[in-house]
């Protein structure tokens, strides 16, 4: 599920299923990606045409400003979706981020726009804890609802030392490019072999996710 907040109409946006309303289906991919990358103080604002409005545009930024992490967005609109007790599976597939939290010294709580990096560092620290705390209160949540429901995370490894350097959110150096791309490598390959363990619930449960997929239709080549 993508995210990302219409800033014309001050709503949310995002991927509908199911009996929604699917208002954001004619977007290209290309288009929900702008929008959905567009981290205030890091990317411009995304002015994105209106599909089937020609010459009206809608300005959007990235929807982790209220859903980093959209684990409790895909419940609601799962428990909105599913019939009476159907089973809801929820996949977590994230980044790779850095090590969460950081260290502020009595003599350096007094921050100004200069320490907080012009609001920067602050959008981390509220990225971060939408990560950790929006997780938990899925899982919390989850036990009490009248469906069977499991929230399954991507296997992912911790992300070595030598990385850190890469993973600033404004990185744009093709060596980050390349650091993030092994990164994802070493996550499918951790994911392929967790899905082979017979004694594996979750890697099960990834494999059988990935077999009721349909088959993947590749056009002839021009």
């Amino acid at each position: 599920m993508e995210k990302r907040s219409n800033v014309t109409h001050r709503r949310a946006a995002g991927h509908r299923i199911g009996k929604t309303n699917h208002r954001d289906d004619a977007y290209s991919l290309v288009d929900v990606c702008l929008a959905s990358s567009a981290a205030p103080v890091y990317r411009s604002v995304a002015a994105i045409e209106a599909p089937g409005h020609k010459g009206h545009f809608d300005t959007f930024i990235d929807g982790g400003l209220w859903a980093n992490n959209p684990i409790l967005v895909g419940l609601i609109d799962s428990l909105e979706v599913a019939a009476p007790e159907q089973p809801i599976e929820l996949y977590a597939l994230g980044t790779c981020p850095r090590p969460a939290g950081t260290s502020i010294t009595p003599k350096e709580v007094h921050r100004g726009l200069r320490e907080w990096k012009f609001g920067g560092e602050a959008a981390v620290i509220a990225i971060d804890a939408q990560e950790f705390t929006f997780d938990h209160m899925a899982k919390l949540l989850a036990p009490h609802l009248r469906h069977d429901c499991q929230v399954i995370r991507f296997p992912r490894e911790a992300v070595p030392a030598a990385m850190m350097d890469y993973l600033d959110l404004d990185d744009t150096r093709s060596e980050a490019t390349d650091a993030l791309i092994g990164l994802a490598r070493t996550d499918a390959d951790l994911t392929n072999s967790r899905c082979s363990d017979p004694n594996d619930p979750h890697g099960l449960l990834v494999q059988a996710l990935f077999e009721s997929m349909p088959e993947l239709e590749v056009g002839e080549e021009k």
